[in-house]
């Protein structure tokens, strides 16, 4: 994957996912530690509003996934 060629946006929530991922002692970076850091970004918990979802109640079940995770 060529960094570069992704948007700015894109490359802070992978950087924040695997941020998440070494902070929990995980292995890898899943696509749930993504998620999570994608959930964390205001103009994302925006739209999902927006769109009628709670933005909150996603997150604690993404995170509760990620808890989840092998160490």
């Amino acid at each position: 994957m060529q960094m570069n060629r992704l948007t700015n946006r894109l490359q802070a929530a992978l950087g924040s996912a695997q941020s998440l991922a070494v902070g929990r002692d995980h292995a890898a970076v899943d696509p749930l530690h993504l998620l999570l850091a994608l959930l964390d970004d205001r103009g994302i918990r925006a739209l999902l509003t927006a769109g009628g979802v709670d933005g909150e109640r996603l997150r604690r079940g993404v995170d509760a996934a990620v808890a989840e995770l092998p160490r």
